[in-house]
C-alpha cells in the first residue's frame, strides 16, 4: 500500500488520535501560502476529486499512478475542509478506512511539503467567483482548486471532464486557468505553472 510509516506517530501521548490538532495547524497557515511559506503560484498545484483520491488510496490504477506522479514530482496537492470531510466519509463508506488513515496520508504529504490547504475565508470568497455548471461534490473540488490557485483538477467525473478547462476571473486583469484531466491523461501531461494573465 501507499503507507509505510508507523501509525503510532499520529497519536498523542494520551493515545488520542491527532486528527483535529493537525487540521487546525494547517488551517492556520497564512492566506495565499503553502505550508512552506511559498506563494500559491510558485508550484504546480493539483486537486484530486473524491473518487480519484479514494481509488488511489485503494491502490487502483490509473488513479494511483496519477497520485504517485504528484508525489514524485514538484507538485502540491490542494485540500479544503469540505473536501477533506468528503474524502473521509467516502474512504469509510467505500473501503472501510478510518479518518486516521486519511490523516496518516495527509501528514506524510505534509512532511515532504506536498500540501496546500485552502484558507477558509478565501474558500468562502470563491463562492462568488466560481461560476461553472456543476454542483455538490464537484463544486467543492472546483472551489478548492480556485482558492488554492491550482493548475489541474484530476477527475474521472463526467460532468467535470466535460468542462475541460475552467477560466476564473480573480481580478480585472487576473485570470486563473484550470485544466480538468482524467487520471490516465494527467500521468502523461506536461505540467505547467498556473497561467495568470
Amino acid at each position: 500500500m501507499l503507507h509505510a510509516e508507523p501509525m503510532r506517530q499520529f497519536t498523542l501521548k494520551q493515545g488520542v488520535p491527532k486528527l483535529r490538532v493537525l487540521h487546525s495547524f494547517l488551517i492556520a497557515s497564512p492566506l495565499g501560502q503553502s505550508n512552506r511559506g511559498e506563494k500559491y503560484r510558485m508550484t504546480v498545484k493539483i486537486v484530486f476529486d473524491t473518487n480519484v483520491f479514494v481509488r488511489a488510496m485503494a491502490g487502483v490504477d490509473p488513479d494511483l499512478e496519477a497520485y504517485k506522479r504528484m508525489e514524485r514530482e514538484c507538485h502540491s496537492t490542494a485540500f479544503s475542509d469540505p473536501l477533506i470531510d468528503e474524502y473521509c466519509q467516502v474512504l469509510g463508506r467505500e473501503i472501510g478506512y478510518s479518518q486516521l488513515y486519511f490523516w496518516h496520508e495527509y501528514n506524510k504529504l505534509l512532511s515532504i511539503e506536498k500540501t496546500v490547504h485552502a484558507n477558509p475565508q478565501r474558500l468562502e470568497s470563491m463562492r462568488t467567483v466560481v461560476d461553472v455548471p456543476v454542483k455538490g461534490k464537484d463544486l467543492k473540488v472546483v472551489q478548492c482548486a480556485a482558492a488554492c490557485g491550482c493548475s489541474y483538477i484530476v477527475s474521472s467525473d463526467h460532468d467535470l471532464l466535460e468542462l475541460r478547462e475552467i477560466k476564473l476571473k480573480l481580478a480585472p486583469k487576473n485570470v486563473l486557468n484550470i485544466k480538468v484531466l482524467h487520471p490516465k491523461d494527467f500521468v502523461h501531461e506536461e505540467t505547467n505553472e498556473p497561467v495568470l494573465v
